[in-house]
């Protein structure tokens, strides 16, 4: 396996369906040799801190990369996640507490989906966005993803965040060819032939370099 995974940057409103063009969302599929959704308050508030930076900072350039994502292409638009669970997931939360802003601005875009090839339950649960208004614990992947969430709800509360929903809903929703700077991911493709489980225990490793084209 060559250890050099080459990347690209990807805007987050490619992930997102468009049903006027028939663009089906993508599906990302978290293996089972993975662990669930285990960011904290602060991760999470970290990255949400860096979106806003962003949006405030006018000479930090066209974009925002979000870290890397390592994915496996199975099917058109399905991915298996070797790496960016957290992420992934997290971004989805905070497009999910966005959802009345982002429909009240015209971004009617369908959610990408997080598929469970085991924890089944998991996936219905974000699915059905039962981690609003819940401090549910019964198991650990919805105590964080509650956690999470309310992580979000109590960031755009605050003061000092005032009017954050409608400043950062452009540039996580649209795309450079209407002249925005938006949000992307880095995203990081590797070959079908490859074995996932061995390029997964490798990055957690260190020992696969991510080099940009």
């Amino acid at each position: 396996m060559n250890n050099n995974i080459k990347s690209k940057t990807v805007p987050l409103v490619e992930f997102l369906g468009e049903t006027s063009q028939k663009k089906a969302p993508h599906k990302f599929i978290i293996p089972h040799y993975q662990r669930g959704y285990r960011w904290e308050r602060q991760e999470v508030s970290e990255l949400i801190d860096d979106l806003w930076a962003f949006h405030k900072d006018r000479e930090s350039g066209d974009f925002y990369c979000i870290q890397p994502i390592v994915l496996l292409k199975t099917e058109e638009n399905t991915y298996e996640v070797l790496d960016g669970q957290q992420r992934l997931t997290t971004l989805y939360l905070i497009l999910s507490f966005l959802e009345d802003r982002r429909f009240d601005d015209g971004y009617n875009q369908e959610l990408f989906s997080l598929n469970y090839q085991t924890r089944k339950d998991c996936e219905t649960f974000l699915r059905e966005k039962k981690f609003i208004d819940n401090e549910d614990d019964s198991n650990i992947d919805y105590y964080h993803i509650c956690n999470a969430y309310k992580t979000i709800t109590d960031w755009f509360k605050d003061e000092k965040h005032r009017g954050a929903k409608g400043k950062l809903v452009p540039i996580l929703m649209d795309d450079s060819s209407k002249g925005n700077r938006n949000v992307r991911f880095i995203w990081y493709e590797v070959e079908q032939s490859t074995n996932p489980i061995e390029v997964f225990i490798r990055l957690n490793v260190g020992k696969i370099p991510l080099t940009e084209k």
